[in-house]
């Protein structure tokens, strides 16, 4: 029997149990997933409300909210598709994205759900302000879980836009924060979760790389064009330094600051699945990568499937012994700025393109981060994919990163760009092995994969299979004063997962891949989702994106 994880992937009770991740986590997240579309249909006439006032329409009616079976689905948001009339008659097709409260772990959800939006509010203002050369969707406004909701002056009625860009130019003068082109509002409808307002990319923008990526990865000229327009929103990112290691923050009065601990993807999911925060900002290098090594071994403690057995457990406790010792002679502790803004989720999911891949627009702006230069890298994703696949692909990683950092070099030069020499970095980062350590703090689980097939050569070593089982056992004694003890608890954990995950399997049924639920009133018919909509109260079998 399969069952189907909240990330759409089908897995048997054997294939769950062999699975490095927490796949009982992303089952149960599943059904919170599917609870969450209904949720945001019956609250549709919310919805409806609040994207007419920030749109300032006549009527809530010039807003139609699409079927569900055309949202989308992430790991940490849901994307409501609303038909827009605007009252000169154009009509065109808006994105409604709201916070999944369940993929915040176990943390306080409405401070971690404003503390996400107030990042990517800040990331879009800044690149909007300061970065016009990237392309991103217009942010149109957004409401905290908190209640606060804000909309672009550009939507304002000409009076209050009058006002408030009176009000941003004496602020500019008499202070030395700037405000954002947010303004305050009070729209009356509220919903009870975060949401950003934004513009939808057509077709007629650009195309999904992810759609495009197995027929043209192998076209030379089409990958060194994406790389190009990578390098470019990169420096440009990078063309402010910053004093500190974090993430902006969307402050109450509508000015940005770098304010918040850094916001990275794979952390966020380890936080999801119950890890403890990792907090920040950070004002120098040596800090951040301490945090960093600390919370991946509150991770390894504290995930129940972990380990596989003891040679596993004994192995993993060595690779974060070694991380105590290595990582100081790779990375400079001691630097403490400039920082660049980093884009840490640039994949094929986040990018369109035009047919010869220019880059025509990204989104996604919830993961980008002020790093340490040393920490700028190839998005590997962008090359090979899944970081379990270098040690199959190295030669291919190599050689792209050799690529990649060649036209990075090329476009830095182009903008000469002053006081950033951000090239020598990416050129450092693979032969220094720095590329392999970040990759190790910073990825879900690839750590161990990273370490047999990259660190471990690096220094010269290269075991067989029982010179690294005896090497192991002998350094994972000094993970913690008494290593025993932590090797039974980790077994006794995954024991316990074991047979939680085969309860769950037993007492749920066998996924059809459809999900059927009913509604309290009529839906809206769509031409996309004809064939799957009945138009009455139940939706009988409908596929829903993202599950």
């Amino acid at each position: 029997m399969e069952l189907v994880t909240s990330a759409g992937e089908r897995l048997t009770l054997s294939a769950a149990q062999e699975a490095d991740t927490n796949v009982l986590h992303s089952l149960r997240q599943r059904e919170k997933k599917i609870q969450m579309y209904k949720h945001l249909w019956a609250q549709r006439a919310q919805i409806q409300s609040i994207v007419a006032r920030h749109l300032g329409l006549r009527n809530n009616a010039q807003c139609a909210i699409r079927s569900p079976a055309e949202w989308n689905a992430g790991r940490f948001n849901m994307c409501v598709h609303v038909q827009v009339t605007d009252n000169r008659h154009k009509v065109s097709r808006k994105i409604f994205r709201c916070a999944m409260p369940h993929t915040i772990g176990n943390h306080n959800a409405p401070a971690a759900i404003d503390e996400r939006i107030r990042s990517e509010v800040a990331n879009y203002a800044w690149i909007e302000k300061n970065c016009p050369d990237i392309p991103t969707p217009k942010l149109i406004g957004f409401g905290l879980f908190n209640g606060e909701q804000f909309t672009h002056e550009r939507h304002l009625p000409w009076y209050r836009r009058l006002a408030f860009q009176i009000f941003r130019f004496m602020r500019s003068i008499f202070s030395r924060q700037h405000l954002s082109a947010y303004a305050a509002r009070n729209l009356s409808s509220q919903l009870d979760t975060g949401y950003i307002l934004m513009d939808y990319i057509d077709k007629d923008t650009g195309t999904m790389l992810a759609t495009l990526w197995d027929e043209g990865k192998g076209d030379q000229e089409k990958k060194e064009r994406l790389y190009r327009g990578v390098s470019q929103i990169m420096l440009s990112l990078a063309r402010t330094p910053h004093p500190r290691i974090g993430s902006l923050r969307f402050n109450d009065d509508g000015s940005i600051s770098l304010a918040s601990r850094p916001l990275i993807c794979a952390i966020s999911v380890l936080e999801n699945e119950g890890a403890p925060r990792l907090e920040g900002p950070y004002t120098s290098t040596g800090p951040f990568l301490q945090a960093l090594q600390e919370f991946r071994a509150n991770v390894f403690t504290n995930q129940p499937n972990a380990v596989h057995d003891k040679e596993d457990c004994r192995q993993q406790m060595a690779y974060m012994v070694l991380l105590r010792s290595i990582v100081p002679q790779i990375f400079n502790l001691q630097y403490s700025g400039p920082f660049f803004l980093q884009h840490e989720d640039l994949h094929t999911g986040n990018i369109f393109v035009d047919a010869d891949w220019n880059i025509t627009g990204i989104i996604d702006l919830e993961f980008v981060c002020s790093l340490p230069p040393d920490m700028l890298q190839l998005p590997h994703r962008l090359c090979i994919g899944h970081l379990d696949h270098v040690s199959r692909h190295l030669t291919q990683f190599t050689e792209t990163h050799e690529i990649f950092q060649r036209i990075f070099a090329t476009v830095e030069r182009e903008q000469n760009v002053a006081g950033t020499p951000l090239a020598d970095a990416i050129h450092r980062a693979l032969p220094s092995g720095r590329c392999w350590l970040y990759y190790c703090l910073t990825s879900i689980n690839a750590m161990p994969l990273l370490f047999d097939e990259n660190v471990y050569p690096m220094f010269g070593l290269r075991m067989r299979v029982k010179e690294e089982e005896a090497f192991a056992q002998g350094l994972s004694h000094f993970w913690c004063l008494n290593s025993e003890e932590f090797v039974r608890q980790k077994m006794a954990d995954k024991a316990q997962y074991d047979a939680d995950l085969q309860s769950h399997y037993a007492k749920t049924k066998p996924s059809t891949g459809r999900i059927v639920f009913s509604l309290n009133s009529e839906a809206p018919r769509s031409p996309s989702a004809a064939d799957s909509w009945s138009g009455s109260s139940t939706i009988p079998g409908m596929v829903l994106p993202g599950l």
